[in-house]
């Protein structure tokens, strides 16, 4: 959430200038308490809290908040381009984000909403990719089963060299479907990166919707 981002921010600067809470809290003319509810993530602080502990750290109210801004799009940033694992492979693809989702959603916000619909569009896509490789498989073993990778050797001796017309095209039209995945899929994953970054919501289609 934002309140731990500033919380955090708040604790690297008090440590960079050598203070400690009670003398932070001196300087803003506020409790220790309420320091340590900052600090903590419990509470964001406005109008004059904000004022004076942006000065008793000497920096301005607006860098302290838009540090949180630019460090919650850098997670959003994170967790949406890790879905680029899939050119290494598939799974990895739907696997680290799942991991990244899972340790972040309950701490920076919008990671919960963003992590939904990126992880939905990477199972649905897994799945799709899934079906084609099954039914190019099914679609070899049941009218080319010479072909197939078991006696491949001699069947191919057998017919000069030359695999058939319709094994050839089977093979192309399967090429061609896993590559317009990567393709599609890394164009969605770059463009979603860019509304990030103009704090716009993430856009992923198709989905269906497995986690809610």
């Amino acid at each position: 959430m934002k309140n731990d981002l500033l919380g955090k921010r708040v604790k690297e600067l008090r440590g960079k200038n050598g203070f400690s809470q009670e003398f932070l809290a001196e300087e803003c003319k506020v409790s220790l308490r309420t320091i340590q509810r900052v600090e903590n993530g419990v509470t964001i602080p406005h109008g004059y809290t904000l004022s004076r502990l942006a000065k008793a750290l000497h920096v301005g109210p607006d860098e302290l908040l838009d540090w949180s801004k630019q460090e919650d799009k850098g997670q959003l940033n994170l967790l949406n381009l890790s879905a680029l694992t899939l050119l290494i492979n598939p799974f990895l693809g739907t696997i680290i984000p799942l991991a990244l989702w899972i340790t972040k959603r309950d701490k920076i916000e919008h990671v919960d909403e963003t992590g939904k619909k990126l992880l939905n569009f990477q199972i649905t896509m897994l799945i799709m990719i899934s079906l084609v490789i099954i039914l190019f498989v099914i679609t070899i073993l049941v009218f080319r089963p010479d072909e197939v990778i078991i006696g491949s050797a001699r069947s191919w001796a057998e017919h000069g060299g030359h695999t058939s017309l319709f094994t050839a095209v089977a093979t192309l039209t399967f090429l061609g479907c896993l590559g317009l995945y990567y393709v599609y899929s890394i164009i969605m994953i770059v463009k979603n990166s860019i509304r990030i970054q103009k704090e716009l919501p993430v856009i992923y289609k198709p989905t269906i919707n497995f986690i809610k």
